[in-house]
């Protein structure tokens, strides 16, 4: 969006590549970023509790309460019948309608089937 492409490792290490290959390792605690995609990647540097913090905050999942439960999704009657038909009608039926079905035979037309073998022959 801002040409702007920042990482920052909480464990391990990254190979860090800009769309030309150039790239840097950047190990657990470290940021790095790369302007435009295509620029060399910078040096990696110490990510300070601020950076770690707000790029927690920024790529959190969810929201809610801090402690209350995550919501529980129950499938209903109807969906359950409807996901069966789903998969049992095509697994009963695709069967049934293939069986002892052949190709249709293949259509020439002048002297296709009858090509001339030789090139420098008149055929």
């Amino acid at each position: 969006m801002n040409g702007l492409f920042q990482i920052i490792v909480y464990e391990g290490h990254v190979k860090f590549c800009n769309l030309d290959g150039m790239c840097v390792d950047v190990l657990a605690g470290q940021i790095a970023t790369i302007r435009d995609g295509h620029q060399s990647p910078d040096q990696p540097g110490q990510a300070t509790p601020a950076e770690l913090t707000d790029a927690a905050i920024a790529t959190s999942v969810g929201g809610g309460f801090a402690g209350a439960p995550p919501p529980v999704h129950h499938l209903t009657t109807v969906q359950i019948i409807g996901l069966t038909a789903a998969v049992v009608i095509p697994a009963v039926v695709v069967p049934i309608a293939t069986r002892g079905s052949r190709p249709p035979a293949p259509v020439t037309i002048g002297n296709v089937g009858n090509a001339c073998k030789n090139p420098a022959a008149a055929c």
